[in-house]
């Protein structure tokens, strides 16, 4: 639907100078409810699990990226392709062969992958190359389908284990 720089304009106002944390998740959503859209609503299902994660409750969707901005926390995507209606053999493909274009993306801080696909196509040579993958093993669930609570509570448990807390207060 939408190329990779649409989607790096919409991210661009809201990328941190600094990054303290990396929380990686698929690929934008055929929804059009794109993560870094500030139009968006807060009650999005990806939004309102990252703001709930860190204990945030802000008014605009766009206040919200400006308090991940801020606090030196980005979002990203294994890939730009919209994946959410591929068979999972179809996305781990995609994952793995853009893994090169993923990593020029990524900055220099430890990662939270929070979705199993992810994890399952890109985790371990993540790991492999050096970056600092938080659930090395942890198979945290993408929060939707009913899997917003143990989302939660995984990825809570994994920034708390970390001492991350320290990186993710509001400013």
């Amino acid at each position: 639907m939408y190329g990779n720089q649409y989607y790096s304009n919409l991210r661009a106002p809201f990328a941190p100078s600094e990054v303290n944390l990396v929380l990686l998740f698929e690929s934008p959503p055929d929804s059009g409810r794109y993560f870094y859209d500030p139009n968006g609503k807060t009650t999005e299902p990806l939004f309102s699990a990252v703001m709930k994660l860190l204990r945030w409750n802000p008014v605009t969707k766009a206040e919200g990226l400006e308090l991940l901005r801020d606090t030196g926390i980005i979002l990203l995507d294994a890939t730009y392709q919209q994946v959410n209606n591929m068979s999972d053999v179809q996305r781990r493909e995609i994952m793995r062969s853009e893994y090169e274009q993923l990593e020029e993306r990524l900055p220099d801080a430890p990662i939270l992958i929070g979705m199993v696909k992810v994890l399952d196509a890109v985790g371990q040579r993540l790991k492999d190359e050096g970056y600092e993958v938080l659930n090395n093993r942890v198979r945290v669930p993408f929060p939707s389908n009913g899997n917003q609570k143990k989302f939660h509570t995984m990825a809570s448990r994994l920034l708390e284990g970390e001492k991350r807390h320290d990186h993710i207060h509001k400013p």
